[in-house]
């Protein structure tokens, strides 16, 4: 997760969203009473996988962004619709003096510059290598899907690309709202554990384990293999710390043994 691009980020929350989290969600929603089959002990494992994961996508789509300047229109800002390197369409326009006749068909924003009443004005590269200038927004428009049925790879990949850029922050919001979904807090682990089998508890136990010393690893002052051990020792010889009301005491020694303030 670490090493994915944005994308890859994106089709990984897209995927857990759609076709995951909601059966999730579903079966661990409500302290079980009375039954601990296999199937619901995976559920509950996988909650919290999720929740882990969940983190170290928002960590690392933060560290992907964080340096990156928003430069991505506000929708219903009409005057910032047009960007350079963004496909358009041209309704019939041809320079002055010049003898081709006027061009209708796909374009690519080169530049934007004003003209005398602050209107925007494009430089606009059209196919086959030629060049229009001057063209004035009013006959410019986005394009529509069919307007590219016989258009070259180039220019559909073109505006794919632009028409992403254009919407980035509203998809990164929408990307971050879903990751906030699959939050699951060590406050709502706590109240299903004591319903749960010892074996389950303590795959649970391991699962918290790990993430904290994930985020502990890179200011350990014990070598891995020795804080692992520690946390062996907390989890596999003392049951009574899987109480409801023990759990926080386990929890709060694992932190304490891996140098960790406490982590959700």
């Amino acid at each position: 997760i670490m090493s994915c691009s944005e994308e890859e980020i994106r089709m990984l929350v897209n995927f857990i969203s759609e076709r995951v989290l909601g059966g999730v969600i579903g079966a661990t929603s409500q302290v079980p009473i009375g039954t601990d089959t296999d199937v619901l002990a995976r559920q509950y494992v996988a909650r919290r996988r999720i929740h882990w994961m969940s983190k170290l996508c928002e960590r690392r789509l933060l560290e992907l962004t964080k340096n990156q300047e928003d430069d991505s229109p506000s929708e219903g800002n009409e005057s910032s619709i047009f960007q350079e390197g963004m496909v358009v369409f041209v309704h019939g326009w041809m320079d002055q003096n010049d003898p081709r006749p006027p061009y209708k068909g796909l374009s690519t924003i080169l530049s934007i510059t004003k003209d005398q009443f602050d209107r925007d004005c494009f430089e606009l590269s059209l196919p086959k290598g030629k060049y229009l200038t001057n063209v004035p927004a009013a006959v410019v428009t986005m394009p529509e899907d069919c307007d590219f049925e016989n258009a070259p790879q180039r220019l559909r990949v073109n505006h794919l690309k632009s028409n992403r850029d254009r919407h980035l922050p509203r998809v990164r919001s929408e990307l971050l709202k879903d990751l906030s979904s699959m939050e699951w807090k060590i406050s709502s682990l706590i109240q299903h554990l004591p319903n749960l089998s010892k074996s389950v508890q303590k795959s649970l136990m391991w699962e918290v384990a790990e993430e904290i010393l994930f985020k502990a690893t890179p200011a350990l002052s014990d070598p891995p293999k020795e804080i692992l051990a520690k946390f062996a020792r907390v989890i596999e010889t003392d049951d009574a710390k899987t109480s409801a009301n023990n759990f926080p005491s386990f929890y709060d020694e694992l932190c304490t043994i891996a140098g960790q303030k406490h982590y959700s």
